[in-house]
């Protein structure tokens, strides 16, 4: 199941071995998407600890800091609640337009080049201002998994 990183911590960083390596700690992001492992083997966390791991990489966290960090998918981000939805009605029409506006623009442009996505950048549809989507698009900033040490492709 995929989970979604909801409250930014700090965790030490793991060499192969299973061993901190002195120095270095990696920032688990707001929004970062890892899916828990069924696996009962751990390499640095221990019996009690959670396997979160995406095709980039892999954290052994304590059960209470996943509880307190990580919320399902499915019920993590919904464009209706986040701030950087907008609605526009145009004069003389009744549906509106629903756009994002986050600020990371450029990642988000980026997605549309990358992928060759003709239409409005940041478009999210038609309909009320209170849009249902059950997720957000691929291309939210807020889903980007990026190195913690460099931008990601789309946003240098």
């Amino acid at each position: 199941m995929k989970y979604v990183c909801v409250k930014e911590f700090t965790i030490p960083k793991i060499d192969d071995d299973g061993f901190e390596i002195e120095n270095m700690n990696m920032i688990c992001p707001r929004g970062m998407m890892l899916e828990k492992s069924e696996e009962k083997w751990r390499l640095a966390g221990g019996p009690n600890s959670i396997r979160l791991e995406n095709d980039k990489m892999w954290i052994e966290i304590e059960k209470e800091r996943f509880e307190e960090c990580f919320v399902p998918y499915s019920k993590a981000l919904r464009c209706q609640e986040c701030k950087h939805m907008k609605s526009d009605i145009p004069i003389g029409n009744k549906r509106s337009w629903n756009y994002c506006r986050h600020p990371d623009y450029d990642c988000i442009r980026g997605y549309f080049l990358e992928n060759m996505l003709v239409g409005d950048i940041g478009f999210l549809g038609f309909g009320t201002p209170d849009l249902k989507r059950k997720r957000p698009p691929k291309w939210c900033p807020l889903l980007r998994v990026c190195d913690t040490e460099q931008e990601c492709e789309r946003c240098q």
